[in-house]
């Protein structure tokens, strides 16, 4: 039912929660056009569902980002906003789009096999060419001025298909580090 599939990606809307406007330029993608599949995790930030793209049926990585009311959080989304979709390389997972409401904000990625972190192997060939996938990521988000903070197997995604390795979860420029509750690093 496309009701309860619009409710399960939407959270209560209310008024007095804060708004944060995609920055100019940036792919909107439209919540009507997809449909809930399932919950992929959350985190204390928010979450990520899998979504059904209506019209041509590919599957998606909705990621919900909530948005707290401190200025600096808020200047952080957006910027997270503005930076996600311009990120096109081999080695990291591609987002093709935000969507905001009040109190959430959305990127819609490619959707990955799972995390790194559930993947196990003991060949060599396949460790290398995961940690070259690594590295050249690291290498072009350095490249663009993008520390990433948080580097860990959950961080790591891959793609049983053509086992591709690919970094998610990019982080900020160097001038808008902040932890999880948006503090200053």
């Amino acid at each position: 039912d496309e009701r309860q599939s619009q409710r399960e990606m939407t959270p209560p809307s209310n008024w007095w929660l804060p708004m944060v406007d995609p920055p100019p330029g940036v792919p909107t993608i439209y919540l009507a056009d997809y449909e809930y599949d399932t919950r992929l995790g959350w985190g204390s930030i928010g979450y990520v569902d899998r979504v059904r793209h209506k019209p041509t049926g590919r599957l998606y990585a909705l990621k919900a980002v909530r948005i707290h009311d401190h200025q600096r959080c808020q200047n952080r989304v957006r910027e997270y906003m503005a930076l996600a979709p311009t990120l096109e390389y081999r080695s990291i997972v591609k987002c093709h789009g935000v969507q905001t409401e009040r109190g959430y904000s959305r990127l819609l990625y490619d959707l990955m096999t799972s995390p790194l972190s559930g993947f196990q192997t003991h060949d060599m060939e396949i460790l290398s060419h995961i940690a070259d996938n690594i590295l050249f990521g690291l290498q072009y988000l350095r490249k663009k001025n993008i520390v990433f903070k948080f580097l860990s197997p959950s961080n790591i995604f891959y793609d049983d298909a053509d086992m591709a390795f690919k970094i998610g979860d990019v982080g900020a420029p160097k001038d808008l580090l902040f932890d999880l509750d948006c503090q200053p690093v």
